[in-house]
């Protein structure tokens, strides 16, 4: 009789363990998110960026997401070219594309992914190119290639069932390269050994922020 109790007790324990884990393990939740701002103007000179991002629940505090962003030519170009009825020889054209990656760990007494305050590495890549439309057939235009990785902190809050606003700030290290191509050589752009552009431009300090909006599903 007191084999069969034990028995008992030990399957009454390890089915209330089970039910504890379950219940403390997090629903898997993905957030599909933009920036209506780069839009306007992106990362890259004279690039509108068309950015999603989606962020998948990976821990009951511990979140992964990546975006992928198309780089065009901005929209304030395109809007004073069609104020000046500028002519194709001297139109514009960019293209490219952006990459980035973030792991959140949320912290706080009642933190719980993906809503609150959190920190963790992010980084990005981004390349585009630019040319005039007369150079296009002649094969020359500048390249422009962004890349950088920051420790950031943010804050993502819920506004409502399903929306949510996503804001962080962070510092870290940035690699900036921008060269123009000709048939048969390539220069650096903004070769001017004290020339405050080309240290705010080539410097290596990184101070990032990034504002997102999305909807969690």
């Amino acid at each position: 009789m007191k084999k069969i109790l034990c028995v008992l007790l030990l399957i009454n324990s390890s089915i209330y363990a089970q039910d504890s884990i379950r219940n403390h393990l997090p629903r898997k939740q993905g957030t599909l998110k933009t920036n209506p701002f780069v839009m306007i103007m992106g990362g890259l000179p004279l690039a509108s960026e068309y950015r999603i991002i989606y962020e998948l629940t990976t821990g009951f505090r511990v979140s992964q997401q990546i975006g992928f962003s198309y780089l065009g030519r901005t929209i304030l170009y395109r809007a004073l070219a069609d104020a000046l009825d500028t002519n194709y020889t001297y139109d514009v054209v960019f293209r490219g594309f952006r990459i980035q990656y973030m792991y959140r760990v949320f912290i706080g007494k009642e933190a719980q992914a993906p809503e609150g305050w959190y920190f963790g590495p992010v980084a990005s890549f981004a390349t585009g190119r630019l040319s005039l439309g007369a150079w296009m057939t002649g094969g020359r235009y500048i390249e422009f290639r962004h890349g950088y990785a920051c420790l950031a902190l943010g804050r993502q809050a819920r506004v409502g069932d399903r929306i949510v606003y996503d804001f962080y700030m962070g510092m870290g290290y940035r690699k900036n390269i921008a060269e123009e191509h000709f048939p048969n050589h390539t220069t650096r752009l903004m070769h001017f050994d004290e020339s405050d552009l080309e240290r705010y431009y080539y410097g290596h300090f990184k101070f990032c922020t990034g504002v997102n909006f999305g909807i969690i599903f």
